[in-house]
């Protein structure tokens, strides 16, 4: 993240895209995290799902309802608002801080994962996404994007959002990354 960033919104909130404003993570993280309909597309994969890295977990609903759905969860969050009202449960399932130095370390660590689950991507620059996506797909076997697509909050979020592209804009950077598509349009497989 560069030095200006603003923590204020990822602090208390983050956008509704339908809205174009921003609503409180406990208010709205069920719609837009699309994690309960991520957990419906992967039910339809070839491969089981069994674990789960969400990159931008907020406060934790949505490691919960993986963990509901038999997905063992694990997160990297950025805001400290989410940190300070995080699900007690799902605190040291947490990695607190930026996604550009929690998730190395884990990569260090070798842990690797049937699915990570980001939600933002589109709030890095080119060449930081790149080389993230180069970490993920080492430590994953499916990987999902949700963010950053043209139309996707380009007006609140104008100086939040770094990248906000068509979403074939995206396949071809996933694809150029070695990822390759499956049955549903926002699943990739890292191999």
């Amino acid at each position: 993240m560069s030095p200006d960033f603003d923590q204020h919104y990822f602090n208390k909130y983050f956008f509704n895209e339908d809205t174009g404003e921003f609503d409180n993570y406990q208010k709205s993280w069920f719609k837009l995290s699309y994690i309960p309909h991520l957990v419906e597309e992967a039910s339809l994969l070839e491969k089981t799902i069994s674990t789960a890295l969400i990159l931008g977990s907020a406060t934790g609903e949505c490691l919960q309802y993986l963990e509901i759905n038999k997905i063992k969860a694990t997160g990297i969050e950025l805001s400290e608002y989410a940190q300070e009202n995080s699900l007690k449960e799902f605190h040291d399932k947490t990695h607190w801080g930026c996604v550009t130095q929690q998730f190395p370390k884990l990569c260090q660590q070798g842990l690797s994962f049937d699915l990570i689950f980001s939600s933002c991507l589109h709030y890095l620059d080119l060449p930081t996404i790149e080389q993230l996506l180069g970490q993920i797909k080492g430590s994953c076997y499916y990987f999902s994007h949700y963010g950053g697509f043209q139309n996707f909050g380009d007006n609140a979020m104008d100086l939040k959002i770094k990248i906000l592209e068509p979403y074939p804009w995206w396949v071809e950077l996933f694809n150029k990354h070695g990822f390759t598509t499956t049955l549903s349009p926002y699943i990739w497989k890292s191999f």
